[in-house]
């Protein structure tokens, strides 16, 4: 069941990087998106743009840094291999999360080539909301896997 996200925890942009923080340490992906969008409304419009694009650079970090963390050796290497991983995962079919995701990834792969990086895919799959952050962590998740 999804926590209750408050006002008081998204209000101040100080304390809304710490709530992302325990967030994304508990995998409550949901939560931060939820955090972020009660934190723009909040704010003023002009803004909100520049703060969502920082704090979901945020959670791209954590993302990075908790991959890194798991693996220093590896690290590179697998960043370097993620487009690739990413492709293979798309190729073979693998359902991730669900047929409308996998749906998105062919689309996107097959129109556009593969991705160039960690970071491309992270914000493409952002932009417009094509795949919700959880199960852009699961195709991340995924290439760990397959890169070990």
């Amino acid at each position: 069941m999804p926590e209750l996200v408050t006002v008081s925890s998204v209000e101040m942009l100080v304390s809304l990087r710490t709530t992302i923080n325990d967030l994304f340490e508990r995998g409550k992906f949901a939560e931060i998106v939820q955090s972020i969008g009660m934190h723009s409304i909040l704010m003023e419009p002009e803004h909100m743009i520049g703060d969502q694009d920082s704090l979901y650079h945020l959670v791209l970090n954590l993302v990075k840094k908790k991959i890194q963390r798991e693996d220093p050796k590896r690290y590179s290497a697998w960043l370097i291999a993620f487009p690739a991983l990413l492709s293979r995962i798309v190729e073979e079919g693998q359902v991730i999360s669900d047929d409308a995701a996998q749906s998105v990834m062919v689309s996107r792969l097959t129109s556009f080539g593969p991705f160039t990086s960690l970071d491309e895919f992270y914000f493409w799959a952002l932009d417009d909301r094509r795949l919700p952050l959880d199960q852009i962590i699961r195709y991340i998740d995924r290439t760990t896997e397959m890169h070990r």
